[in-house]
């Protein structure tokens, strides 16, 4: 009898550990362990601020931007078998490390490299007044895939106007590429917008043209060299489409064009 009365004990002990534990106030229950990843990211020994650091495992993901001193930290929300760290920042390659069993604080530094500048360019032309002619603008890109490149292109005369842009290039598949075309603040300048949003159609590394630029010489226009020039361009890497919080996109070098009307 004894026995039995311990047995119904313990059953209805057991019972009420597992009520206590629905309700969310099992003693017995251990926190969720979490995952801190914290460190400092560098450039060439020098702090770098607003640099992108992303972390994914296990389908959950955390992202800060680096402080005034190159700072970060982030959270997540469980202690995964495996982590991989991310961190992107203008002018530099990007750079991810992979981790495994790693420690409750992961404590990670790191020093980015510099990448070689990207380099928007434009061929030279030479029109005469009342000609309708075309250019070709292209990219080079030589040490990492691009998602997209975003520039306003100006002309520095009025008399020169860009009517259409053909988007022609062999170095990806340019029907999976969304791409806008539309006047910015004058005829004589447009903005032109080449992307995929969804990340899966790439420019590759290397350098080619991206379009032809087809444009107008006005009969007004005075003999002389006109110059082609941006007032904004920047590339967009695949990790701005994953990652946008935060971001700065990088600039780029763009290397002017040039038309002499004879």
């Amino acid at each position: 009898m004894k026995k039995y009365r311990f047995l119904v004990a313990a059953a209805l002990l057991c019972a009420q550990i597992a009520a206590a534990g629905c309700a969310g106030d099992n003693p017995l229950n251990t926190p969720t362990q979490k995952l801190v990843v914290k460190g400092k990211v560098t450039g060439a020994g020098t702090p770098l601020v607003a640099a992108l650091v992303h972390a994914s495992a296990d389908g959950d993901s955390g992202t800060d931007t680096t402080d005034s001193q190159g700072f970060y930290l982030l959270e997540l929300n469980a202690l995964p078998d495996s982590v991989e760290l991310c961190v992107s920042a203008a002018g530099f390659l990007d750079t991810c490390m992979h981790f495994t069993f790693p420690p409750e604080t992961l404590l990670v530094d790191l020093g980015l490299t510099g990448r070689p500048r990207d380099t928007v360019w434009v061929t030279a032309d030479t029109v005469t007044a009342g000609e309708t002619a075309e250019l070709i603008l292209g990219l080079s890109n030589p040490d990492s895939a691009l998602a997209g490149l975003n520039l306003w292109l100006r002309s520095a005369s009025p008399d020169i106007v860009f009517d259409t842009v053909f988007l022609e290039s062999p170095r990806f598949p340019v029907s999976g590429m969304e791409w806008n075309v539309v006047r910015h603040d004058s005829i004589n300048t447009i903005a032109i917008l080449l992307i995929d949003f969804q990340g899966v159609v790439q420019i590759p590394p290397g350098s080619g043209p991206l379009m032809r630029l087809r444009y107008q010489v006005g009969p007004a226009q005075a003999p002389g060299s006109v110059t082609l020039d941006t007032t904004s361009a920047v590339v967009v890497r695949p990790i701005d489409i994953a990652y946008p919080s935060g971001l700065s996109a990088p600039g780029v070098v763009f290397r002017s064009g040039l038309i002499v009307v004879r």
